[in-house]
């Protein structure tokens, strides 16, 4: 993975290590949350178990994450594929798992598409954990289809840690009303009813940005004390509701932050011919230039090609003002648009009605 290789060399590892010459993919798992490295090993066993011969070539173990290389099946296969590594492993632990996989790529392209699966698991922080992302932020249900059997109430957490971190209440109000649906009606052992709750509430304490160890001990105790399974219905959606709440506000105030940097950047680098979405979405900030494009838009009500241009032409204005005897092309360059002088003009008569030389010439107040 550290470095590209020659055509020769290539084929020599094809052939040593029987790999075909055709299209492939790898597929990153990552487990969440503190963990031991007898956790990763338990995960890539469960990998290697359930991967199947006919799509997995092999496994190996880097930075404490589980790297796959898979066949270019299809995108249905693949999430099949991690659905059930993630099914079998949570019969040894009810950990959330972060996926990535890429694209299909050569076999010579693979250092460049670990690179890709790696940058994808950064927006974990935004996204959520336990969920699937690939280049394209495409972000698979887990629970789709689930039929919410007594059995399969694990899967239901899932689901209601993504919409804590996400801080959609009304969401998670709807998932916990299922779940106590489901208890009543089968009409379990009360022990193992509250255990399933106990259960449920720990999973919830951990989308918390600063969970604490009191709150947790004293949360279950008090799950423990209670009489009645409203008692406990209560108590947990009202704790969820919380974490929610804050999780949103947390969200709201990342969102700012985020884009007070990217307006920060975009002042700092107004002369920068190659300053764009794209350029500070790969280059500065390592995110996704979609998700960007849009948080900016929602936060300033103004599209982030738009912004950049009319920052560039209150620029131009001011150094016109300030530098009369500049020509247009260095006005030009010290606003990013150097390569191209007439489309300056041309913008900079559609932004103020003037030419750059009917600026500078213009009656001064």
């Amino acid at each position: 993975m550290d470095r590209p290789y020659t055509t020769e060399e290539m084929d020599y590892y094809c052939d040593l290590l029987k790999i075909d010459r055709k299209k492939m993919r790898l597929i990153l798992f990552q487990l969440e949350g503190n963990y031991s490295f007898a956790e990763v090993l338990a995960l890539s066993n469960t990998i290697n178990e359930h991967g199947g011969n006919e799509m997995v070539y092999f496994s190996t173990i880097i930075d404490e994450r589980v790297l796959v290389l898979v066949n270019d099946v299809s995108i249905e296969k693949i999430i099949e594929f991690i659905n059930t590594v993630k099914i079998f492993y949570c019969y040894y632990d009810r950990r959330e798992i972060t996926v990535s996989y890429s694209d299909a790529v050569n076999f010579e392209d693979i250092p460049y598409a670990y690179k890709d699966v790696l940058e994808c698991l950064k927006y974990t922080f935004y996204l959520g954990e336990g969920i699937i992302i690939t280049k394209n932020d495409i972000r698979e249900d887990t629970e789709k289809g689930c039929n919410y059997e007594l059995k399969d109430l694990i899967f239901n957490y899932d689901k209601i840690n993504i919409a804590v971190k996400s801080g959609n209440t009304e969401e998670v109000k709807d998932e916990i009303g299922k779940f106590f649906e489901k208890l009543r009606s089968s009409k379990i052992n009360v022990s193992v009813a509250k255990t399933y709750c106990m259960e449920l509430y720990l999973s919830l304490i951990r989308q918390h940005r600063n969970p604490e160890t009191e709150i947790n001990s004293e949360g279950i105790l008090k799950i423990g004390k209670m009489d009645t399974i409203d008692q406990i219905q209560k108590y947990i959606t009202e704790t969820a509701e919380r974490l929610s709440q804050e999780n949103y506000n947390g969200i709201i105030r990342r969102h700012n932050h985020i884009v007070k940097k990217m307006i920060k950047l975009i002042y700092e680098n107004i002369d920068n011919n190659n300053l764009s979405l794209k350029w500070l979405a790969k280059n500065k900030l390592f995110m996704n230039e979609g998700y960007l494009g849009k948080l900016f838009n929602r936060e300033t009500g103004e599209k982030f090609s738009q912004f950049v241009m009319r920052i560039r032409m209150e620029k131009a204005k001011e150094l016109l003002d300030l530098y009369q005897n500049d020509k247009v092309y260095e006005v030009a360059e010290k606003v990013g648009l150097g390569d191209n002088p007439q489309y300056f003009s041309h913008v900079f008569k559609k932004y103020t009605g003037l030419t750059p030389t009917e600026y500078i010439n213009r009656p001064k107040n």
